[in-house]
């Protein structure tokens, strides 16, 4: 994890205190230090990136090798961060779930409580803020209801030494969530041979859904199928990015894990016991006392980093730039199993350190400038082919025919927002002998729903959502006239293309990660037309100008 600077949140001075306890200092911290913590810190990672990622972003437009697709999308995004950076328009149009991640310091006195204090500090800034709730409470095991406040929050506290008290705070959207996978293997992988084909092939299956260029972690091994999963996710935040390489390790005298956990300074502790909270924040996770063994096997990552860029996927519609890095992490495991666990972080990449220590509650510093990174005369996106869509789908389909599969389009006119939720309503509608609405045989259909409309501003973040998980409904809602074109993110199935095949509908992608940009630039009204109690998953009328899309399977299947 990249070295960072902190700033203190003030006032904060005020909520801590340092005590005796046995003849040991002891920090007191007050419930309400937690809660604007998390209110503070959560408001920041929606808004803004860490310099070193927009830097990431930013060389893409440099690479030679980068094809002419990459360079659109990474300055996209990094015209999305900017226009996120001024904090009135979020990231992403998914503000994620919000994820705690502590080390509490052995002489850091609370008086407890702490997940309820962190807690309300997210129901705050999710309240305040233009953000969407995207917490959904089982009624029983079929029905749901939204939450209404984005709770509950995933809090994870651990005790370490130390007497400060250290966090890393994520906002995890659904759809790099969703690529987390884990693959239960035996000792017969691990050789050359046999992992990198295999760990190559499944990072092509990541596909562009989750909105990359992706920070990808891979970890082969750990105790516990959870453990590993656990290692994927936070070594896909950079958590882990201090951990010993496999070149430092390769030099261990024997294989013999007695032998190894007997080498004092060599095995960091993925557990983090023992390691001193300040020592987290700086990305040093070693630990002198431990037999826990782990390291980065940085060959293998250069290895599979390759692999991506050949992989032509790129950065959401073709090219090189399908990963920003890969980290690979190799742990101790069981004999008799291989757990090998698959984590990223998407574009945008949302989490930020935080720490409370004697002299209040810091943050880090995120970055406020992304224009820097902007090359001058490109702070407007060039067009494509210019689509009218406020004519009958006829002459909309008509239009899209004198087109070929990855044509750069221009989308002007009148589009329909519906999700997962909508879709489904719609279906149940239809099992009852009830009609397709005419609004998805009038108008294109983009699978979205907006953050809340900032004061001022026609609407709030909004993006495309994965497109796969509405692939189900393709086939019938097409065979009655409906989303004859669709408009998302990411791959869809082959039965999709047939369908588009037998009645002559289209997908079109947008560039995922840049609700920002989108609700700035290309959305000029939007309203609710059916199903308001839904929120977010409503389905909502938009009027859009100049949005950038491309054709990713046209009415003869072709994708």
């Amino acid at each position: 994890m990249e070295d960072s600077r902190f700033d203190l949140i003030p006032g904060s001075e005020s909520l801590v205190s340092v005590a005796e306890f046995e003849g040991k200092p002891m920090l007191k911290v007050a419930p309400e230090a937690l809660s604007i913590l998390a209110e503070n810190a959560f408001r920041e990672v929606e808004y803004k990136l860490r310099p070193a990622h927009n830097a990431k972003v930013a060389a893409i437009l440099s690479d030679p090798e980068a094809s002419e697709n990459d360079r659109f999308v990474a300055l996209s995004l990094l015209r999305n961060a900017a226009v996120a950076s001024k904090c009135r328009l979020p990231l992403c149009q998914d503000t994620g779930t919000a994820i705690i991640y502590g080390w509490k310091g052995q002489q850091v006195w609370t008086g407890g409580g702490d997940a309820a204090a962190l807690s309300e500090g997210v129901k705050r800034v999710f309240a305040m803020e233009p953000f969407r709730y995207s917490q959904n409470a089982p009624l029983s095991t079929y029905k749901e209801v939204n939450t209404g406040n984005n709770l509950p929050a995933q809090i994870e506290l651990e005790a370490v030494d130390g007497m400060e008290y250290c966090f890393l705070c994520v906002a995890k959207g659904g759809g790099s969530a969703n690529k987390t996978q884990l693959f239960q293997e035996t000792r017969a992988i691990l050789s050359p041979e046999k992992l990198v084909p295999f760990l190559s092939d499944k990072i092509k299956t990541l596909g562009t859904s989750a909105c990359p260029p992706y920070h990808i972690a891979i970890v082969i091994g750990g105790t516990s199928a959870e453990m590993n999963l656990k290692t994927a996710k936070l070594a896909s935040c950079g958590y882990y990015d201090g951990l010993p390489s496999f070149q430092a390790a390769a030099d261990f005298p024997s294989e013999n894990c007695a032998t190894l956990g007997n080498i004092r300074g060599r095995g960091p502790r993925l557990a983090v016991g023992g390691v001193r909270a300040a020592d987290i924040l700086r990305g040093d996770v070693r630990c002198y006392e431990t037999t826990e063994l782990a390291f980065r096997d940085t060959e293998l990552e250069a290895i599979l980093l390759k692999e991506a860029r050949k992989s032509g996927i790129g950065a959401q519609f073709g090219g090189v730039a399908l990963a920003h890095d890969i980290r690979v992490i190799r742990l101790p495991r069981h004999g008799a199993s291989c757990p090998i666990g698959l984590a990223v972080s998407c574009s945008a990449d949302r989490n930020i350190k935080c720490r409370i220590d004697s002299c209040g509650v810091w943050l880090e510093r995120l970055d406020s400038n992304p224009e820097r990174l902007i090359p001058a005369g490109t702070e407007t996106a060039s067009k494509g082919v210019e689509i009218n869509l406020d004519r009958p789908m006829a002459e909309i389909l008509a239009d899209l025919r004198k087109y070929p599969v990855g044509t750069r389009l221009s989308l002007t006119g009148t589009i329909i927002l519906a999700r997962d939720i909508a879709h489904a309503r719609i279906a149940e509608r239809l099992d009852k002998g009830g009609e397709m609405p005419a609004y998805l045989k009038e108008h294109p259909v983009l699978y979205a729903g907006p953050t809340k409309t900032p004061e001022g501003l026609p609407c709030g973040s909004i993006g495309p959502t994965t497109a796969g998980r509405m692939d189900s409904y393709v086939e019938r809602f097409q065979s009655l006239g409906g989303s004859l074109v669709m408009i998302a993110k990411g791959q869809r199935s082959a039965q999709v293309a047939e369908s588009c095949k037998r009645y002559g509908g289209f997908y079109l992608g947008i560039t995922g990660g840049t609700a920002a940009l989108f609700a700035s630039e290309n959305v000029e009204s939007l309203e609710c037309l059916e199903f308001p109690e839904l929120g977010m998953e409503a389905v909502w009328q938009i009027r859009v100008k100049s949005l950038p899309a491309f054709i990713l399977i046209d009415d003869k299947g072709y994708i």
